[in-house]
């Protein structure tokens, strides 16, 4: 093939414009404290936080640390997702270990919970699964389709499914810390079964959507 023809096929070729990892980190900042202040007005604060409101300042501390949890994992989730937006990229332990640590955590909280009261740890875990579970896969979701919008439809990864995973992970970690702004059920099984629930039925279903819509 002559140069003359090689100049003729790249004339028209313009350079893609790379991603920004920084935009991603403030979208999802920013999209996390919209639904935190969405959950607030509609659903209502725990009421540790109406107290901390009202100046008492004698919080439960899970008040603050079931949200940073999940921040945690999002976070870690959104590293993960940068760098499985490039061609060779691949998920690296050190993007999990905030999942990892946390459900270490969870876990031994629920034995030791389990050591201590029993099957009465189970006890009054379905009152408002229904409301968090729901709230964390549509707001999780509604995320996810964001992320795929404005961020994600250019990525070209080697691992579609693993990115479309993360990238569920990362918007219902998210949505899982705005919720629990209003959430004050802290009980280990119930951050488990009914946070984790909703957390991994969006991380399944963009794992599922990525190998098809992530493929380049």
């Amino acid at each position: 093939m002559s140069d003359d023809i090689l100049d003729h096929l790249a004339r028209d070729l313009k350079p893609a414009k790379p991603l920004s990892v920084k935009a991603l980190g403030i979208g999802a900042a920013v999209a996390t404290v919209l639904a935190a202040v969405y959950i607030f007005v509609l659903y209502g604060a725990r009421p540790e936080l109406k107290a901390l409101l009202g100046g008492d300042f004698s919080i439960d501390p899970m008040a603050w640390f079931k949200p940073l949890l999940f921040i945690a994992i999002g976070a870690g989730a959104l590293w993960s997702v940068a760098d499985l937006a490039r061609p060779e990229g691949r998920l690296r332990l050190r993007t999990l270990a905030p999942l990892l640590i946390a459900l270490g955590f969870v876990l031994v909280a629920l034995v030791a919970d389990l050591f201590a009261r029993g099957f009465g740890a189970f006890r009054n875990i379905g009152d408002p699964s229904v409301l968090c579970v729901l709230t964390i896969v549509c707001g999780g979701g509604a995320g996810l389709i964001l992320m795929w919008r404005l961020w994600l439809r250019r990525a070209a990864t080697s691992h579609p499914g693993v990115l479309g995973a993360m990238s569920g992970l990362a918007a219902a970690s998210l949505m899982a810390a705005a919720y629990a702004v209003h959430c004050d059920r802290d009980t280990p099984v119930y951050i488990l079964g009914i946070y984790g629930g909703g957390v991994a039925i969006v991380t399944a279903v963009a794992a599922v959507l990525g190998r098809r819509l992530l493929r380049w």
